[in-house]
């Protein structure tokens, strides 16, 4: 990954850490100054592919770390 996206990735844990749930793409745009929903939707889609979060109905429901593997339910 690059840097931009561990920034968001890491943006993307930080904000479930605060907010205990997950957000909207609009929402989540808004927290990491993203202007357009479908930008996030692009970032969400190369975490799943990459293995990193797990999402039904493109609501995260489990986020991995990077260090350990370990999964988390959101």
């Amino acid at each position: 990954m690059t840097d931009r996206q561990k920034e968001i990735y890491n943006d993307l844990k930080e904000f479930i850490e605060i907010k205990g749930y997950t957000p909207t793409f609009r929402e989540f745009g808004e927290y990491v100054g993203l202007n357009s929903p479908s930008t996030v939707q692009w970032y969400f889609n190369l975490f799943e592919n990459e293995g990193l979060i797990k999402r039904i109905n493109n609501r995260v429901i489990k986020i991995r770390e990077e260090e350990d593997g370990v999964w988390f339910r959101v």
